[in-house]
């Protein structure tokens, strides 16, 4: 899920982690961060050209990810939102 803050409310995104270091963290491309991202498996805010990535939205995405192990490549499975 991405999104912007409302005009009278302020985010405070001072844990939230650049592509660049979710990237390192999670061992995900950036490129696949991005596309995540922009498919609302993130939450995600964009600050001038940068997006921040909210990091519990990324430690839930990896974990579901192992756990899904190799199901995940599964076509039949049902995509989860």
């Amino acid at each position: 899920m991405t999104y912007a803050p409302q005009a009278n409310m302020t985010l405070d995104v001072t844990d939230w982690l650049s592509v660049t270091e979710a990237s390192k963290v999670s061992g995900y491309h950036p490129n696949h961060l991005r596309h995540l991202i922009h498919e609302g498996e993130l939450i995600a805010v964009r600050k001038g050209l940068m997006w921040l990535i909210e990091p519990e939205s990324l430690n839930n995405y990896v974990a579901r990810m192992k756990r899904l192990g190799t199901s995940k490549h599964d076509p039949t499975h049902m995509r989860r939102k």
